[in-house]
């Protein structure tokens, strides 16, 4: 972390040179050198000293002082054990790094954009207004715009202010939806009493693509949509007209186009994500191809046996289905096309001269990898749809009832 700082401070200060060399000296002999001089070759690149194995790097300081106070017949097995660790942590998250991240379509999203039909604010009103509620809630003494909620016999400090939150996030709960203190505490409240057939105001429910609730009423004549709390407490103020059996058949049909279009916009979005992790997965798996054979070539040329040509290009790929699963089997699946493993890569650069157990761990690692993300990309496409194909779930809506004068 401190490299890094400096790095930065170099950064900021009118660095014009496209090069900078950073180096970092210690004594020979001391610990602190063999440790370093013991470490992988790849723990110099400063690309990861600062990236994604920082962490791990920053644990070399911690066996440098620990090493440091042991005594000279413990040290050797000391650091033997605590390098190998280290470089086994380098190896593994070489691997882990592959991940999706690098390669997910950051463009899907979920739809929506619709307004939430209750506010924090409006949300804070009535919970803490409520005959269930009003009473078990008090002023925070201490954080201004904070409430305590007496929950279960004790006191919970909580806030509706989501910036009120993020200045106090150890002390006090969010109460919000998705909140498991507000889901507990709604859970207790008893349900409305509705009525069969006759009211001012429908609740109509379906349970796709998720518990969902929809308020209806009459206003001259037509049916109208309430979609938001404040439209509700307004619309009970104006008092509607009686529901009909004619304006619940209405009714029925607006709640049920509502919740068709949600649910085959719901299932857009869900097949989207699905085709961006299929393609993701499917780059990481190349990716790991690649890998493989690198470190194939690398065990091969390192081979004392081995006197014949360096095989690079598609065929280096191609020759890993000789290991069967997973290689064969993400050779099949996946396209190849675009990889052209040559000598000059970086990555093969660095594994040459590297130990022959190193490599074979490396490979291992790799393999186990490539099986986790080729099941991945199995269970990925699965979940497909057929081409030009929206299944629905069954609606299940049904008619509550609707609510007394």
């Amino acid at each position: 972390m401190r490299v890094e700082q400096r790095i930065g401070r170099i950064d900021r200060i009118g660095q014009v040179h496209r090069r900078v060399t950073v180096r970092n000296y210690f004594y020979q002999g001391t610990v602190e050198a063999t440790v370093y001089q013991r470490l992988d070759e790849r723990i110099t690149s400063f690309e990861n000293v600062v990236g994604q194995l920082q962490p791990i790097h920053g644990k070399v300081a911690q066996v440098i002082e620990a090493t440091a106070m042991t005594g000279k017949e413990q040290r050797e097995a000391l650091i033997a054990r605590e390098v190998e660790a280290i470089n086994a942590a380098v190896r593994s998250a070489e691997v882990s790094a592959l991940n999706l991240d690098a390669y997910v379509d950051a463009s899907v999203e979920a739809g929506g954009g619709a307004k939430s039909p209750v506010t924090l604010k409006e949300l804070e009103q009535v919970v803490t207004a409520s005959t269930a509620f009003g009473s078990r809630i008090r002023p925070h003494p201490k954080i201004a715009g904070a409430h305590l909620f007496d929950w279960n016999g004790r006191d919970q400090a909580v806030t509706f202010n989501a910036a009120l939150f993020d200045e106090h996030p150890n002390t006090l709960q969010f109460m919000s939806f998705g909140s498991k203190l507000l889901a507990e505490a709604l859970e207790a409240v008893e349900p409305p009493v509705l009525a069969k057939s006759s009211g001012l105001i429908a609740r109509c429910k379906a349970d796709v693509p998720w518990p969902l609730a929809g308020f209806f009423a009459v206003r001259i004549g037509n049916v109208q949509a309430v979609d938001s709390l404040y439209g509700l407490q307004t619309l009970m103020r104006l008092t509607p007209e009686p529901i009909t059996e004619e304006h619940v058949s209405a009714i029925t049909r607006e709640f049920g186009a509502a919740i068709t279009q949600l649910t085959m916009r719901e299932a857009r979005v869900a097949a989207a994500r699905n085709s961006s992790e299929v393609a993701s997965r499917s780059e990481e798996i190349r990716q790991l191809l690649l890998h493989a054979a690198y470190i194939d070539i690398a065990k091969s040329t390192d081979s004392e046996l081995f006197d014949g040509p360096v095989h690079f290009g598609v065929e280096a790929i191609t020759r890993l289905g000789r290991y069967g699963y997973p290689f064969a089997g993400a050779l099949r699946v996946v396209s190849i096309a675009g990889l052209k493993p040559g000598p000059e890569d970086v990555f093969y650069q660095r594994l040459l001269g590297s130990a022959p157990g190193a490599l074979t761990q490396r490979f291992e690692a790799v393999k186990l990898k490539l099986g986790a993300s080729l099941k991945e990309l199995m269970q990925a496409k699965g979940k497909l749809p057929a081409r030009g194909k929206m299944e629905l779930p069954p609606l299940g809506i049904s008619m509550l009832g609707v609510q007394d004068e």
